[in-house]
């Protein structure tokens, strides 16, 4: 049985951090969410925000979302792992999220929805898990959609791209894998099949990521989306707008970034010092909070930003209601192991109300804070 909630998405932007300006509703995709009745709670708040903070990245970084409605199909499933996105439709399993910190998980989602506006940039359609797909390799494709995942939290101003950087280059040497992995040169990675291959696996997508922020230079996310925008635009094979786009050719590239490889994925630190490699201790054990960052005023039809830190893995509530009145609703999350937690919250388009009040917790004494409505 699914919980069905069909959504036109407001058009909301990061309030605190940024600046970024509203987007005009109609410029928005329309969401159908099917969620799976064992879908918790907090993962159906945790999906349905970042979901609205992909659209608004996307709208902010290339000038559009995607072109059609999508849907949104979550299941709680352990017989079926599975996570993709093709043909306007995103498929997650909640569980496949217990070992990401929330704000990975995150994203993880943006991921997903890129691809997505891959397809619909480009106007090509994904292969099969044998051939390469007509906009590019695996590597490009898989690639590009991690990259722009952990770019997007950058934006926030919670993470910088350092951080991220060095969880992106700890994956790619194997962080997570149970031996040292043997990757290939970045050339084999063209199909689905060879990013998933035992010695790959572990670690093909954070290459990959590696490689197409190599490709970007400075340009960053911005020539990312060019890439896919112009495919749609001229028709040309993907090899001829590779060129076009970032300067050199595809045999080029794979020359240039084999040779500058080991500095690529030499880490700075060696250690994760953000500790967003770890999953976190969940637990209901009551702690303390602090509040590090809330808007100074909300705006109705933005997303707003909040966070703070707790204990590893700390179930925390964001308890939000107007002022003065009984009216209120509660969002829950969970802190990473370093003990930050991060609350994306789309206000409402119509708001009557002066001002709203917050209670924010972690089992522990609540902070509570007031803020005006713009």
């Amino acid at each position: 049985m699914y919980r069905v909630l069909f959504v036109v998405f407001l058009l909301v932007s990061l309030v605190p951090v940024g600046g970024r300006a509203a987007q005009p509703a109609s410029e928005r995709a329309s969401v159908m969410f099917l969620f799976d009745e064992n879908v918790s709670e907090a993962d159906e708040y945790l999906i349905r925000e970042s979901i609205r903070f992909a659209q608004d990245y996307f709208i902010d970084a290339f000038g559009t979302d995607v072109s059609r409605s999508i849907v949104v199909n979550v299941k709680s499933d352990p017989d079926e792992s599975a996570n993709y996105a093709r043909d306007y439709q995103i498929h997650l399993n909640s569980l496949t999220f217990l070992g990401y910190p929330p704000l990975i998980r995150t994203s993880f989602i943006v991921h997903e929805y890129f691809h997505l506006w891959q397809e619909d940039a480009s106007g090509r359609q994904f292969a099969t898990p044998s051939q390469v797909h007509p906009f590019g390799p695996q590597w490009l494709i898989e690639g590009s959609a991690e990259y722009i995942g952990s770019q997007s939290l950058t934006s926030t101003g919670i993470v910088s791209f350092e951080e991220i950087r060095e969880r992106t280059i700890q994956m790619a040497n194997g962080a997570h894998s149970y031996g040292p992995p043997t990757l290939p040169a970045i050339r084999s990675l063209a199909t689905h099949h060879d990013m998933i291959e035992p010695n790959a696996a572990c670690c093909a997508y954070s290459l990959s990521a590696i490689a197409i922020e190599f490709l970007a230079d400075v340009e960053g996310p911005r020539a990312i989306g060019e890439y896919f925008q112009t495919l749609g635009e001229t028709g040309k094979p993907w090899q001829s707008v590779f060129k076009d786009t970032f300067g050199m050719s595809v045999d080029d590239f794979y020359s240039s970034f084999e040779e500058q490889r080991p500095s690529l994925l030499s880490s700075g630190t060696g250690l994760d010092v953000t500790q967003l490699l770890r999953t976190p201790s969940y637990n209901e054990v009551p702690a303390d909070f602090s509040l590090s960052l809330a808007p100074e005023s909300i705006e109705p039809g933005k997303q707003a930003v909040f966070y703070g830190w707790s204990e590893n893995g700390s179930t925390c509530d964001m308890t939000v209601g107007i002022a003065a009145s009984d009216n209120s609703t509660t969002y829950s999350t969970f802190g990473d192991a370093y003990g930050l937690v991060v609350w994306f919250w789309s206000v409402p388009e119509t708001l009557d109300a002066e001002s709203l009040a917050f209670d924010f917790g972690c089992g522990a004494a609540p902070i509570s804070i007031e803020i005006d409505v713009e």
